[in-house]
């Protein structure tokens, strides 16, 4: 059987009425030493009983004193620096408190689930998780950006894919595009979703170095999207490539490299500080 914590207010009400009993006894007895002395009766014994209930009661005050302070004082105090840490409290002191604890807690975890919910809704792409179009203008315009890769994709034709397998299947396209890209990039790169059937990577820390990676990445994405062992229909992916340079137009470029790629047939990939072009 589970042990229950102490009730603050169980265990005070005991002591409290401990204290009332002995206040009881120790009126009796100054009572009945009073009655002595004007009797002229010896009173030794009864003093000594005084002073023995005196001293209960003092021990008595002293431990509900020493009970407030570790079931009561300590834990609140434990908890002010918890609450303004933002932070769950910690199951402690009298079972009272401890069950404001587990109440807050639970409306703690609520919120923060919820929080973390609507701030994953506002940075993410509903239909493919994929981060969104905000998020995307938001990394792309940070002043603090080092060396940096943009990578445009798009599939092709995808109206005429929508026209002719339908919108249904279309979305499962465009979730595929989104699994595969969360595949293929760093937990740290930011594949987006920035339109319709327009897809956009940056690739943190990267530059040219990196092209034979970024080369193999886009094969990765190519290969799979055209594989139709999972019953979708084969989808070919163009993509235009540019790497920052310090200038702001990063975007522009990758579009011409984007836009260079579909002029030259399509499923096919293009860099454009180097203009090349690879089927």
């Amino acid at each position: 059987m589970k042990k229950r914590p102490l009730s603050f207010n169980s265990l005070c009400t005991f002591i409290l009425m401990t204290i009332i009993l002995f206040c009881g006894v120790l009126l009796l007895v100054t009572f009945s030493i009073n009655k002595c002395m004007e009797d002229g009766v010896d009173f030794g014994n009864l003093l000594s009983i005084q002073i023995i209930v005196i001293s209960i009661l003092l021990l008595m005050i002293a431990v509900l004193s020493i009970f407030i302070m570790r079931m009561v004082s300590e834990p609140l105090m434990k908890m002010n620096s918890e609450l303004r840490d933002h932070r769950k409290l910690t199951l402690q002191g009298a079972s009272e408190l401890q069950e404001l604890c587990r109440t807050y807690n639970r409306m703690f975890t609520r919120i923060t689930t919820e929080s973390d919910k609507l701030n994953y809704e506002a940075s993410h792409d509903a239909l493919t998780g994929l981060y969104n179009r905000k998020i995307f203008e938001e990394v792309r315009s940070d002043d603090n950006m080092e060396a940096y890769t943009m990578i445009l994709m798009d599939i092709d034709d995808f109206k005429n894919f929508n026209d002719n397998y339908g919108h249904d299947t279309g979305d499962k396209v465009l979730q595929k595009m989104g699994r595969i890209m969360q595949e293929n990039f760093r937990s740290d790169d930011y594949p987006c979703r920035i339109g319709g059937d327009e897809f956009a990577v940056i690739m943190v820390r990267s530059d040219e170095r990196l092209k034979d990676l970024i080369i193999n990445k886009i094969d990765s994405i190519r290969k799979q999207m055209a594989d139709t062992s999972d019953g979708l229909p084969k989808a070919t992916v163009s993509a235009g490539v540019a790497f920052s340079d310090g200038e702001e137009d990063i975007y522009k470029k990758a579009d011409e490299a984007l836009y260079t790629s579909k002029n030259e047939g399509c499923d096919r990939y293009t860099f454009y500080v180097e203009k090349e072009k690879t089927q």
